[in-house]
């Protein structure tokens, strides 16, 4: 089981921008200005310049907290079905002190506060060989204002399959 974090970015257009803007450079993977190892993530960094000031921005970390996995049954649902979540830390702010340093080796000088995860409308969780023993809630979810992290749920078949998930996916090590 693979799942998949998806993200949809938000970039606003501002005027004096390049012709090619900072969300078309992502998509591209065009552009990237440094690229950082953070715990075993690799981590992309762009540059904005806009009016004389300069912002970088870095892909989200995605790392899935191995001690949130949970398994509830939602009866407040009919018909009542079982609940597998999670939480997936999408920023840390150590990330902007190690891509402040490594830009700094590269002779660009640059403040934490002008390091930030890049900006995200909405994200969504997925599986990429879907099951029948477990169902996803497609719908994205607006980021906007959320915090560092992220819940997400899947829907085990049944409360048996939901331990399992627990623990295999806990003891494995699987992410």
């Amino acid at each position: 089981m693979k799942l998949l974090l998806f993200i949809t970015f938000f970039i606003a257009t501002t005027i004096g921008a390049p012709v090619q803007n900072l969300g078309d450079q992502v998509v591209r993977q065009e552009q990237v200005v440094l690229n950082v190892l953070y715990k075993g993530r690799n981590l992309n960094v762009w540059k904005q310049d806009i009016n004389n000031y300069s912002r970088f921005y870095v892909t989200p970390l995605c790392i899935i907290d191995l001690n949130s996995f949970s398994c509830d049954k939602n009866a407040y649902q009919i018909p009542a079905r079982w609940v597998f979540s999670f939480k997936v830390k999408l920023w840390d702010f150590e990330v902007a002190t190690l891509v402040q340093k490594a830009l700094k080796q590269k002779n660009i000088i640059a403040q934490p506060g002008d390091i930030i995860i890049l900006p995200m409308q909405s994200v969504r969780v997925g599986l990429r060989n879907p099951t029948p023993n477990i169902k996803v809630d497609y719908k994205w979810t607006p980021f906007g204002d959320q915090s560092l992290v992220m819940t997400f749920e899947l829907y085990p078949k049944d409360e048996a399959f939901c331990h399992t998930m627990v623990g295999f996916l806990y003891f494995t090590n699987f992410f």
